[in-house]
């Protein structure tokens, strides 16, 4: 039986619910030097749970998850001509299993795993021009091995790996109907597993060239440009281990230098090519020792580095580690970069910073991808 409650009590609590989400005052939706930004992510509620979403124009909107008592985010975001907004991602069972899927306008699409009761994750999505709905990520195994691969219109097609360990894709683009996807591979060096970047065409497996083919390597995004392949992603240049950012273009390895420090790990986490420009997002540390190196985030323009503004870690306005994650670059040539820090979510738009608002002010967000359209 369902207790009536009064509308004045309704209304009190809403009202309260509000700013204490808010906390800087309500946010009205408008477009960004005339552009819509869309970026996906999560925002954790009050009871420490990641709540699925994304910010359009800043201004958040949830997802439903399976269960809301669980953890559910969104990795990738995709939207069409015609305004169709596409968020992929996981949300977790009342089982506590991850269950891949995405949000279509805001209605969940579970797709079916390899192992129905193995975690499973969309880490990338993509719609081409017919319609069709590519959902790339992984799935597990029966022997709790990741397997790289993607569904496409709700279909699973698991990719080759060298020897059946843990593999993901991180990102996926079609075009001329060509699939590409990116991520790692694991295979054995010297009797140990190690993660090695790994492209894969139509479905054919490549091994990413590294300077040095034993040590670890990751590809975490792809862009075709005029019929080239342009990945981004670090290896490992040195005997000392320090991860270098980097890109491949059609398998010819850039290094990128982390402006802040050679000898401190960096990422080159996304890449687009727009306006005959290579543009790269990422993040590394800082020089400094211990809790004195903190990550920041960094665009690479045609290889030229420049470290962005971080965004507030503390809600007494610390300033911590920041990641770039994501990035989109419009007809005009505006950049616009995703991140977080240890607490709030924010995007860049060519190097101005914009925080996202959180569901609540002392509670973390983060922003995983972005995807800008023409207002």
């Amino acid at each position: 039986m369902f207790k009536r409650i009064s509308f004045l009590f309704f209304l009190s609590f809403f009202m309260l619910t509000m700013f204490a989400g808010c906390g800087d005052g309500l946010y009205k939706e408008e477009t960004v030097a005339g552009n819509n930004v869309y970026v996906g992510g999560f925002s954790i509620n009050v009871s420490d749970v990641k709540v699925p979403g994304y910010w359009k124009n800043k201004v958040w909107n949830s997802l439903t998850p399976i269960d809301v008592a669980r953890n559910s985010q969104v990795n990738s975001i995709f939207v069409t001509t015609d305004s169709r907004v596409y968020a992929g991602g996981y949300s977790t069972s009342t089982t506590s299993i991850m269950t891949p899927g995405y949000w279509f306008n805001g209605t969940w699409t579970a797709l079916v795993p390899g192992v129905t009761t193995k975690d499973a994750a969309v880490s990338s999505m993509f719609v081409d021009s017919n319609g069709k709905i590519y959902a790339a990520g992984y799935t597990t195994s029966a022997i709790d091995k990741k397997v790289p691969g993607y569904w496409l219109d709700g279909v699973w097609t698991a990719l080759t790996t060298l020897e059946g360990k843990n593999s993901e894709v991180y990102s996926l683009t079609v075009a001329g109907g060509n699939v590409y996807a990116v991520g790692y591979d694991t295979k054995t060096v010297s009797g140990a597993d190690v993660k090695v970047p790994t492209y894969w065409y139509n479905g054919t497996r490549t091994e990413l060239a590294r300077i040095y083919t034993d040590k670890v390597g990751e590809a975490f995004g792809v862009s075709i440009a005029g019929g080239e392949v342009y990945i981004a992603g670090y290896n490992v240049d040195t005997a000392t281990n320090v991860k270098t950012p980097c890109y491949w273009k059609n398998n010819v390895l850039t290094q990128l230098t982390n402006g802040l420090s050679s000898t401190k790990d960096a990422y080159a986490k996304a890449i687009t090519v727009a306006n005959g420009h290579i543009y790269v997002a990422g993040y590394g540390l800082s020089s400094g020792v211990n809790d004195a190196s903190t990550n920041r985030p960094f665009v690479w323009t045609d290889g030229v580095w420049l470290e962005y503004s971080r965004i507030q870690s503390t809600t007494s306005g610390g300033l911590n580690h920041t990641y770039g994650v994501a990035i989109d670059v419009t007809s005009e040539g505006r950049v616009y970069v995703a991140g977080y820090s240890d607490l709030y979510a924010g995007f860049w738009r060519d190097s101005l910073l914009e925080t996202l608002p959180p569901l609540y002010t002392t509670k973390a967000a983060q922003a995983l991808s972005i995807f800008i359209t023409a207002n």
